[in-house]
């Protein structure tokens, strides 16, 4: 009897001792991978996130205007003609 109650209580034992280990290797490995998300973050942020950012904001800025041009361009496009052909015509009119 006592040596099967040993048996089973050394079993408890490993697998707490296993789950307690495997816990604290679950937490080194958070605490390793926060940490390196962090350099990695200080770093970027002191040098090329900025610049990235930079980069990004004025692509996005362009895309925008683009995208507003070609919104309008079928639009305005009629309307730019007009405005151009008045200039002509003022421009014939200063050269009568």
């Amino acid at each position: 009897m006592v040596t099967e109650i040993d048996k089973t209580l050394r079993v408890i034992q490993n697998l707490t001792l296993a789950m307690m280990m495997m816990r604290r290797r679950k937490r080194m490995m958070m605490m390793m991978m926060m940490m390196m998300m962090r350099r990695r973050r200080r770093r970027r942020r002191r040098r090329r996130r900025r610049r990235k950012m930079r980069m990004m904001r004025m692509m996005r800025m362009r895309m925008m205007m683009m995208r507003r041009r070609r919104r309008r361009g079928r639009r305005g496009r009629r309307r730019r003609r007009r405005r151009r052909r008045r200039r002509r015509r003022r421009m014939m009119s200063n050269h009568l």
